[in-house]
């Protein structure tokens, strides 16, 4: 039964960690997309209602895309702990093995199993890319309400 939980709960880990990178990707690459098309038309449409609706859609989708990405960030973060979890009632049953590390900080502390040549440890290395990507997306969802928000005014006066 362990090594079933253990099996399900790699896999939903491992799926997590594809989320984190693909959410930002396609949520950016929608926006990038759908002002790409506006940049295209702007000046066909400049007076119209349609610039500032389609970047509020793109403020949607970035926000959507924050949203999802610190869903997928929890239940990542939950299924390392229930891999921990089974791993110390695994290590109840075969002692002789060893554990698995699942967190970056874990690695880079264990010089004896992973050396300088196998895991960097650098500055860069040990930072999350699930930050990154959430700082990112904010920085593109407060360019996008800017943006939003100084053509609004051309549509008042």
């Amino acid at each position: 039964m362990l090594l079933s939980q253990y099996e399900q709960a790699w896999s939903d880990k491992r799926n997590y960690d594809q989320m984190i990178w693909q959410t930002p990707t396609i949520s950016l690459g929608i926006v990038a997309i759908v002002i790409g098309g506006l940049l295209g038309c702007v000046s066909k449409y400049r007076g119209t209602f349609l610039v500032p609706i389609i970047i509020s859609f793109a403020l949607g989708v970035v926000l959507i895309g924050i949203v999802q990405l610190r869903k997928h960030h929890f239940f990542q973060n939950a299924i390392v702990r229930d891999l921990e979890r089974i791993q110390v009632d695994i290590r109840d049953l075969v002692p002789e093995g060893h554990d698995i590390k699942f967190r970056t900080g874990q690695i880079l502390g264990d010089s004896s199993r992973y050396s300088e040549s196998d895991v960097p440890r650098s500055w860069l290395a040990t930072q999350s890319a699930y930050h990154w990507f959430y700082v990112f997306m904010w920085m593109v969802f407060v360019v996008l309400l800017l943006l939003d928000l100084t053509t609004l005014p051309h549509y008042y006066h």
